[in-house]
């Protein structure tokens, strides 16, 4: 008897993508994403020029800035940016390593593949050897300390890495070490070491070079004079308040009162009322001993002039970021009303002068007693190369900070990842399964650091990784490449460092997101019943809002239109309320 075979049907309907090798695509690539990244790495790595839809152009070294620009195609590849992303939250710095990395660690993983070791057995081997890795960190790290500040401005060159040359690197080193030294403060209770990098204010501005860049032990405001009579204070005593200063919504918090005027002596009672006021202010402010107000909320012109002609000077809409920065610079204490200000919630600075930079004013705040926190006026040729060097200096920053707090640092120039390499190649002899190739891949993968350096640096990137591996073998645990010189030498004598929480943090994220896209064997598109019903309902109150307009453009530029609504309205009414007409 014939029987028939039912046809085929979808278990999902839709939204589902099953490669014949959705593994060896996803590893494919995270591959192409690192081999672009690899040209950037080391001080002789090159820039990206990055093109938006919309013509603007960008040209930076900055891993992070470059992943998140980048088109995101594939979903693997969002894994790679929230990567970068996190990495250089953590640790300021790595994120191209860490990219680079991952990278390296499918490719080894798919020669795996492709010898039938089962993902598996590579993902629990490349779990050991990360393991193994950190334990040899820890034991080739080198001490540092906030008052070394040899060491410190090393780790902040190498954080800057070639994006910045000559003596500009110095100086910007030089800002960053007194800069992290100004804000550092010891953890209550121990010795360890606090660095709060948003203590370190950014102000940068275009025009001239950024050998231009000056360090204020202090803070740098963009605010131009309230007054033109006074140029600078000495001396200054400083009144910072939270709240409105306006006779008009003094009272009534942030809105405006309305006052009905019918004849000229009221309007003269008025303004003598708001002279009053505005008298009564600067009075109340004079006698707490303040020269200079800050207010973090509006502030009437008239009582700017008032403090003006008083030999003082008034700010208003100060940015609540400035406002505590000045708070922890100068010691005032921010007050909510001015009628609660007294003489000691005032704070105090030697020097408050309004400073032209490139045509534009600048208020300089400095000679606080104890700051905690500085501010670095970062300059530049062109906005591009401004913006540039803010993120240099921001990242380098973060990187010598968390490398004080941890106490450690590391050799650089690929002498530690090398010396991981061979740890981990030694380790793997110890394993009896499959998963002694795993960790072999992860050495093997470690050595293209230092392969990248050496190819970027202009040397041949082979023979410097078999010298290196012969130097490592040998005991030479500092032996690198020093990209500026050319050569393969003792890094120590150099003093070429990189933060401690950089390298750490960077294999870390680099094993996890390689095993976790290892593990991934299906892809499958998600839809969210949820979120398709918002998105009809936004749409839905969009076209309601567009057709709205169109409406009422109609109706209030047609008098015809006018009177129809008019009597619609009239007729709706009658039928509502009959008994009223």
């Amino acid at each position: 008897m014939a029987t028939t075979q039912s046809p085929p049907f979808p278990i999902l309907k839709r939204g589902y993508g099953r490669f014949r090798d959705v593994r060896r695509a996803n590893i494919l690539i995270v591959g192409k994403v690192s081999d672009a990244i690899k040209p950037l790495l080391g001080p002789n790595g090159m820039n990206k020029m990055l093109v938006s839809p919309t013509g603007e152009v960008v040209t930076t070294n900055h891993g992070r800035e470059i992943m998140e620009k980048i088109e995101i195609i594939n979903p693997v590849t969002r894994l790679l940016v929230d990567e970068a992303r996190t990495q250089d939250e953590i640790a300021g710095d790595g994120t191209k390593t860490a990219v680079v990395l991952t990278g390296e660690l499918l490719k080894k993983a798919d020669l795996l593949l492709k010898m039938r070791v089962h993902p598996t057995a590579i993902i629990g081997g490349y779990h050991k050897a990360a393991r193994r890795a950190l334990k040899v960190l820890e034991s080739g790290a080198v001490s540092i300390r906030i008052d070394d500040g040899g060491r410190l401005k090393n780790i902040i060159k190498t954080a800057m890495g070639g994006r910045i040359t000559g003596p500009t690197k110095d100086q910007l080193a030089g800002f960053a070490v007194r800069a992290i030294r100004g804000v550092a403060e010891e953890r209550s209770g121990s010795r360890s070491i606090v660095v709060d990098p948003d203590r370190i204010g950014i102000r940068k501005k275009a025009g001239g070079s950024v050998s231009d860049s000056e360090l204020v032990s202090g803070l740098i405001i963009y605010r131009g004079k309230s007054s033109p009579r006074i140029q600078k204070l000495e001396d200054v005593k400083i009144a910072l308040i939270g709240s409105a200063i306006d006779p008009f919504i003094y009272e009534t918090g942030d809105n405006l009162r309305e006052y009905m005027i019918s004849h000229p002596g009221q309007l003269r009672g008025a303004i003598d009322s708001e002279r009053r006021f505005n008298q009564g202010i600067v009075e109340h402010v004079k006698g707490a001993g303040a020269t200079a107000l800050f207010c973090q909320k509006r502030m009437s012109k008239a009582i700017m002039n008032t403090f003006a002609s008083a030999g003082m000077l008034a700010f208003d809409l100060i940015s609540e970021e400035d406002i505590l920065r000045l708070s922890r610079a100068t010691g005032a204490a921010v007050v909510s009303k001015i009628d609660e200000l007294g003489a000691g919630d005032l704070g105090w600075a030697e020097l408050l002068e309004f400073r032209k930079i490139a045509g534009d004013e600048m208020l300089f705040i400095e000679g606080c007693r104890d700051p905690k926190t500085a501010t670095v006026l970062i300059r530049g040729g062109t906005q591009q190369v401004v913006d540039e060097a803010e993120r240099i200096f921001k990242e380098s920053v973060k990187a010598a900070a968390v490398a004080v707090e941890d106490g450690k640092a590391l050799w650089g120039g690929g002498a530690i990842e090398m010396e991981v390499a061979i740890a981990l190649k030694k380790y793997s002899h110890e394993l009896p399964d499959k998963e002694q190739l795993a960790v072999d891949a992860f050495g093997d993968a470690l050595e293209e650091i230092p392969k990248v350096l050496a190819a970027n640096a202009g040397m041949d990137p082979l023979n410097a990784v078999a010298e290196l591996r012969a130097g490592h073998a040998r005991g030479l645990e500092a032996l690198g490449i020093n990209a500026a010189a050319r050569r393969i030498e003792d890094i120590s004598a150099e003093g070429l460092l990189d933060a401690f929480k950089v390298k750490q943090h960077a294999i870390k994220i680099a094993a996890e997101t390689a095993t976790m896209i290892l593990g991934i064997s299906d892809i499958i598109s998600v839809t969210d019943p949820h979120a398709i019903r918002s998105a009809e309902k936004m749409a839905e109150d969009e076209r309601q809002r567009i057709q709205g307009e169109k409406l009422r453009k109609a109706f209030s530029e047609n008098p015809e239109l006018r009177e129809v609504k008019k009597l619609d309205r009239e007729m709706m009414e009658r039928v509502r309320n009959p008994e009223s007409f």
